[in-house]
């Protein structure tokens, strides 16, 4: 049965189709971002099957500081420069599972990213943060 279905699978799909892609609402001017459209994001809550949570794209979000961060250094925490967002013109971005590429990033000034806003509270200051879903270097 495995046979067969590799066979026919081979004669369907194409090498396009056997690449991962992620499905991106819409690039967006980081000029755009704010904590007021991300609470007309949350407004379209509940997220899940046939209602997922939007992703976008940003292009040459220039790069701060990177850490590696979690018990065992396995993920990854960006601080890009992106201005008026908040109130020190700067946003984190968190990608799970990924601090291996710190190295990688590091030497990067830019990346363009795909993302889920998110609001990261703490001690009563509310920040807009990315949840990274991809990255690209800016010069490719």
């Amino acid at each position: 049965f495995a046979l067969r279905m590799n066979e026919i699978a081979r004669g369907c799909l194409s090498e396009e189709d056997l690449t991962p892609s992620i499905e991106v609402a819409m690039e967006l001017e980081t000029s755009a971002i704010s904590l007021t459209l991300l609470r007309e994001i949350e407004s379209l809550a509940p997220f899940g099957h046939d209602n997922d949570l939007p992703l976008f794209v940003s292009r040459g979000l220039p790069i701060m500081d990177i850490k590696r961060m979690g018990k065992e250094s396995q993920h990854l925490k960006i601080l890009f420069r992106v201005e008026g967002v908040n109130s020190n013109d700067t946003v984190e971005a968190l990608w799970w599972n990924q601090g291996e590429l710190a190295e990688a990033v590091a030497s990067q000034s830019s990346l363009d990213i795909c993302y889920a806003l998110e609001v990261n509270e703490f001690r009563g200051e509310r920040k807009v943060q990315f949840k990274l879903h991809d990255i690209k270097p800016s010069e490719w």
